[in-house]
């Protein structure tokens, strides 16, 4: 159960869906990085995971790894289940994040799931929390952007939905006309600090001056 003591400057996010075709490490390492303390305190930020199933291996290193044993928790247990929930603090986390696996072969049906999983953490956070108190931000991504007429908003919610198709033919499209398009649009969501660039800087030339476009 996660457990947050009264009074604590201690936060959480709520990770839940599909971890099969997500890299949680490069999650965890973007929404950790030092980079984002300007735009919020992320020091005592810690992650929940919710799965159905044992933890992974490449969970099980994340929670020996030194640099996220004090900020991810992973509790065994369904989103669907309002127990669950409840261990994890669905109602109060700051962001809810629901994953879709992104190599199913029927799109249709993985964003069908995606939405009825949304759809009971919305009741359940709904039903659970104070009208005084901050909801949680739903971060949720899905196939197809026809998928957009299954959802219905919620005054009092907030959606950030991705849709990854969109998103894939889109910068494909931009790329064809301008080559170079997918690099700049990863860089400029992806952070870097300066140990990292220069942690390999005895490179080739193009890729030292590569590292160096990070700063701009």
């Amino acid at each position: 159960r996660y457990h947050a003591a009264p009074g604590s400057q201690r936060w959480h996010v709520l990770v839940v869906g599909d971890l099969s075709s997500t890299s949680l490490r490069e999650f965890l390492h973007e929404i950790l990085h030092p980079d984002h303390k300007t735009d919020v305190d992320n020091t005592y930020l810690e992650c929940v995971v919710l799965q159905s199933c044992v933890p992974s291996y490449e969970v099980r290193e994340l929670l020996r790894d030194k640099a996220y044993a004090a900020t991810l928790i992973y509790l065994q247990g369904s989103p669907l289940n309002v127990g669950d929930l409840a261990r994890a603090h669905a109602e109060s986390a700051s962001a809810i994040f629901v994953f879709c696996n992104k190599f199913s072969k029927n799109a249709e049906e993985e964003d069908a799931q995606t939405i009825l999983l949304q759809y009971a953490l919305k009741r359940y956070v709904m039903e659970n929390s104070s009208d005084s108190v901050p909801k949680p931000i739903f971060c949720s991504q899905l196939f197809q952007s026809e998928s957009r007429r299954h959802l219905v908003p919620m005054a009092s919610l907030c959606d950030s939905m991705v849709f990854l198709n969109e998103i894939k033919m889109g910068i494909l499209a931009k790329s064809c006309c301008c080559p170079g398009t997918a690099a700049l649009i990863f860089n400029l969501l992806s952070s870097f600090s300066d140990e990292e660039s220069n942690k390999n800087a005895d490179g080739d030339p193009w890729q030292n001056e590569y590292r160096g476009g990070f700063d701009w």
